[in-house]
C-alpha cells in the first residue's frame, strides 16, 4: 500500500478505506472496523458511497461481524 501511494498520492482516509476493505475481506473485522471509522470521520461516508453495500452495512452493524 505504502508504495503504491507513493505513485498514487492517494489522501490517508483513501489509504485507510482501502485498508479497511482487505481486513474485512480477510476477516479481521475489528481492524476493519477501525480503519473504516479512520476513513468515515475524515470524509464522513464518501468513501462508502460507491462501493460494495455490504461495507456500509458492516461499518453501521459491527456487532454482527465483531463478537
Amino acid at each position: 500500500m505504502v508504495k503504491n501511494n507513493d505513485s498514487l498520492q492517494l489522501s490517508e482516509g483513501e489509504v485507510q478505506h482501502y485498508e479497511a476493505k482487505c481486513y474485512f475481506e480477510t476477516g479481521a473485522y475489528q481492524k476493519a472496523y477501525d480503519k473504516f471509522k479512520y476513513a468515515v470521520d475524515e470524509a464522513r461516508f464518501s468513501y462508502l458511497e460507491d462501493e460494495d453495500p455490504k461495507y456500509l452495512d458492516f461499518y453501521r452493524n459491527p456487532e454482527m461481524y465483531i463478537k
